[in-house]
């Protein structure tokens, strides 16, 4: 029997490591036991001595080899060919025997999520906090709800779902595979009790009702039997329709967005208030703008800046950023911008300011560049900066 599913005999130079799993398929019921439906997509970061990287790579699908975001596995990985890493299941514990001993990623999806994030290098503004909020309403709402006779209120997570495969076809085009949730399969749910600690329950018949989902990904309202902490009923009647998830989340997108184009028109403003103090600052006779400088610039009548859209990732996935650089397959790591230390400035107006308006005008470059994607807009703001002496190498690709 073989250890690893891909080599009968690992490589020599291979080598045993911890690693945090960033991103994995569940194996969804009903897959094919052979072809490319039978494998799914895992990331993971590990430190092969160099600093903490993510790798990528592929697994067969088996009721067994059940993991989640957040969890330690241990890997057999050859720094040379990283994406060819195999996982060690012999390692790893049945999902029964992990609700069984409250596995921490399991129990609390969203500690799992943070230590993800952490190892990506990715903050709270990258990430968000609409499902924080949503849980919190939910925990609030279940702590003061009326009590039910025999029951207990509580708000479940969906901490994963295998769903099922179903592959189908009509004479007048290909077949199509999908992954439905619609249907029932093995889930696990984090239970959580206003006042107890939270605890996982693995459910062998879970579904979505049509036209019923979980896009905030905020939590269910759910009863729980006050002698059976498994026996679970997720209360369909008070979640929201799938159309109303989505009205509320576009409208949350819709402000935040407003908030992100008033910050950017609140520092545009301290830009061109800056401006004009560096030139009453510079010596008679020095150019007081360049040809790019007024390219780049807005001018009167022009149309307004459209408003981002904020992203967020998925509940598993996460864009490749911060410390761990990523080492996906046929493609090279992604740089890390570090901000800090001194940063190159040059011309006399920059150099004529106050060290506390120079550092105040880094930190505003530092928060604009944070929320700001478009290339066009991106090189628009820098070469303003450019203009009044300002530089950063590097963030203006």
């Amino acid at each position: 029997m073989k250890l690893f599913h891909r080599s009968a005999a690992p490589s020599n130079t291979a080598l045993r490591h911890r690693a945090l799993v960033t991103h994995v398929d569940a194996p969804p019921q009903g897959a094919p036991h052979h072809g490319a439906l039978s494998r799914g997509t895992i990331r993971v970061v590990v430190d092969l001595g160099a600093g903490p990287v993510e790798v990528a790579g592929t697994f067969r699908f088996a009721d067994d080899h059940w993991l989640v975001p957040g969890m330690d596995v241990t890997i057999l990985i050859d720094p040379a060919r990283p994406a060819d890493f195999e996982v060690d299941w012999t390692s790893v514990a049945s999902m029964a025997d992990r609700v069984a001993a409250n596995d921490p990623a399991l129990a609390d999806p969203f500690a799992a999520g943070r230590r993800v994030a952490q190892a990506l290098g990715l903050t709270r503004a990258d990430t968000g906090t609409r499902r924080q909020h949503r849980f919190a309403q939910l925990m609030a709402a279940a702590a003061t709800a009326p009590a039910v006779a025999g029951k207990v209120r509580a708000v479940v997570l969906v901490a994963t779902i295998r769903g099922r495969m179903e592959v189908g076809g009509s004479d007048a085009g290909p077949s199509t595979t999908e992954i439905t949730m619609h249907r029932n399969s093995e889930a696990v749910l984090a239970v959580n009790v206003p006042g107890r600690p939270p605890y996982a329950v693995l459910v062998r018949h879970f579904k979505f009702p049509r036209r019923q989902s979980d896009i905030a990904g905020g939590g269910l309202p759910a009863l729980v039997c006050a002698t059976d902490p498994s026996d679970v009923e997720v209360q369909w009647d008070d979640v929201p329709s799938v159309a109303l998830q989505l009205a509320d989340r576009m409208s949350a997108s819709m402000s935040a967005a407003q908030d992100r184009m008033a910050r950017q028109q609140s520092i545009s403003a301290q830009i061109m208030a800056a401006t004009q103090q560096y030139r009453s600052a510079e010596p008679a006779g020095t150019p007081t703008h360049t040809d790019a400088a007024d390219e780049s610039a807005p001018h009167a009548g022009d149309p307004p800046v459209p408003p981002y859209p904020p992203t967020e990732p998925s509940a598993t996935a996460y864009p490749p950023a911060g410390p761990a650089a990523h080492a996906h397959p046929g493609a090279p790591a992604y740089p890390t911008v570090v901000f800090g230390g001194s940063m190159p400035a040059s011309g006399p107006g920059f150099a004529a300011l106050a060290p506390q308006m120079r550092e105040m005008m880094i930190d505003n470059l530092r928060r604009t560049l944070r929320y700001v994607a478009d290339p066009a807009q991106r090189r628009m703001i820098l070469d303003q900066y450019r203009a009044l002496g300002v530089d950063i190498e590097g963030l203006d690709g």
